[in-house]
């Protein structure tokens, strides 16, 4: 954060201007008899980093602390205005403060790519006269397509309802049905309106394509592989797909790539996204998904040499980092571990379990134990049915001479085994290995024998 002084008999100092900042200026008059504060813009959406927003809202409230005092035992009315827009700034600090403070959600590159393909879709219009029914239907189409636009998908599914039940074969208003219903997450209904859509027009491959993506979405991985498989072999021209052909092409292979690696298939999974990293363009998050089969593969050098590069392309991809911080904990490189899981703390993790989990255990395995205990604890705040935070933290309580935190940590960690998800079976990863390594049922050793694994 910048403060300027503005004194009138010298001018106004230069202004550094940031996407997000607080606008404070200081006005010091002839004699500096008075403090004037002003508190200005705040602009909070583009602060790239938590930690600034801390400095800048303790910075706020000194300002209107050093107001307060300035104007203590003055008696001229300039100092009570003084004094009153400290409070006032002081106060607004306080009101924006929970809302100000908490970090921005990490984007979902992936997503965004498709979001991007999807945008060209839903605006395009095709060759030809709209009203003409014979060719595109009547009104009721188009005003269903018009609420997709505007993402009032509701009112979409009533408009296509009705087109198909006037033609019940018209392939295009039984897709965007479909297109409608996915987007509303209701999948088995939407599978259905694709199936219609590719009953009358079997090489429809936007409609084979979307729901091969239900059919992840419900978990029936091995149909949408298959509805997956069939996008990328049809080549008959499509108008829609002609909008953003290069686009469609890496959403099929990212989808695949992304199917391949929640169903286990990391080999294939590896080959998806290296087609996506090989042929233009490249993207930071293929390199990160591919990087990702890799750890699940036991191959960490292929893996840390991927995620370095997902970053280095893309710094604040928290999942990446987060990736690189598992890899780097199990072959031992704990500072490294450290530094990523710190990183994607701060780039849209704050509230993920296992970056905090993943933290403490480095820390534990470096003899750092009140830092462990921190980590654990804050992992515990948000998930308190993981036994195994609470055996790491009692591990660390254990090293540090306090048995009876320790034994109360064990307790709770025993009385957790059981029902309760382990870290192995709610891992994001499903069913691949925990963050600590080969048994996620267990929390790192401290004795450094394991370099990373989790041992008894």
């Amino acid at each position: 954060m910048r403060v300027f002084f503005d004194d009138p008999a010298a001018g106004t100092a230069d202004r550094t201007n940031c996407g997000s900042t607080v606008r404070v200026s200081l006005g010091i008059s002839r004699r500096g008899r008075f403090l004037w504060l002003r508190l200005g813009r705040l602009t909070m959406t583009d602060l790239s980093s938590v930690y600034s927003r801390y400095r800048i809202a303790v910075s706020l409230l000194l300002l209107g602390g050093v107001a307060v005092f300035v104007a203590l035992g003055k008696r001229s009315g300039v100092e009570t205005t003084v004094w009153m827009t400290g409070l006032v700034g002081s106060v607004v600090s306080l009101m924006v403060l929970p809302q100000w403070l908490r970090p921005k959600p990490e984007p979902d590159r992936q997503q965004d790519l498709q979001d991007n393909f999807e945008e060209s879709l839903i605006q395009f219009l095709p060759d030809g006269d709209p009203t003409a029914p014979a060719e595109y239907g009547n009104s009721l189409f188009w005003r269903g397509r018009t609420h997709i636009w505007t993402g009032d998908y509701d009112s979409a599914m009533k408009d296509f309802t009705e087109v198909n039940e006037r033609n019940p074969d018209r392939a295009d208003a039984c897709f965007w049905w479909g297109f409608a219903l996915l987007k509303t997450e209701s999948y088995e209904p939407a599978i259905a309106a694709f199936d219609k859509a590719i009953k009358v027009d079997p090489k429809f491959r936007l409609a084979v394509f979307y729901r091969g993506q239900a059919h992840a979405r419900t978990g029936d991985y091995d149909s949408a592989i298959a509805d997956l498989d069939k996008a990328t072999r049809i080549n008959e021209h499509d108008a829609l797909i002609e909008v953003a052909p290069e686009e469609f092409t890496v959403v099929v292979f990212s989808e695949r790539g992304k199917v391949h690696f929640d169903n286990g298939n990391y080999d294939a999974a590896i080959d998806d996204f290296t087609r996506l990293i090989v042929e233009p363009p490249q993207l930071a998050y293929a390199h990160r998904e591919r990087g990702k089969s890799h750890f699940e593969k036991r191959d960490d050098e292929s893996a840390i040499k991927d995620l370095n590069e997902a970053v280095r392309l893309d710094p604040t991809d928290g999942d990446a980092h987060f990736w690189l911080g598992r890899s780097s904990l199990r072959i031992g490189e704990y500072d490294a571990a450290i530094d990523h899981f710190n990183q994607a703390i701060e780039n849209g993790k704050r509230d993920f379990f296992y970056c905090w989990f993943g933290l403490g255990s480095a820390h534990l395995m470096k003899d750092e134990n009140r830092l462990a205990v921190k980590g654990f604890t804050r992992a515990i705040r948000i998930d308190e049915r993981q036994a195994d935070a609470y055996q790491g933290r009692g591990k660390a309580h254990f090293k540090n001479g306090k048995v009876e935190a320790a034994k109360a940590d064990f307790e709770e960690a025993a009385a957790r085994r059981g029902p309760e998800l382990s870290a192995r079976e709610s891992h994001p990863s499903h069913s691949g290995p925990s963050p600590t390594g080969t048994d996620a049922r267990r929390p790192l050793s401290s004795d450094g024998e394991s370099q990373g694994r989790a041992v008894a």
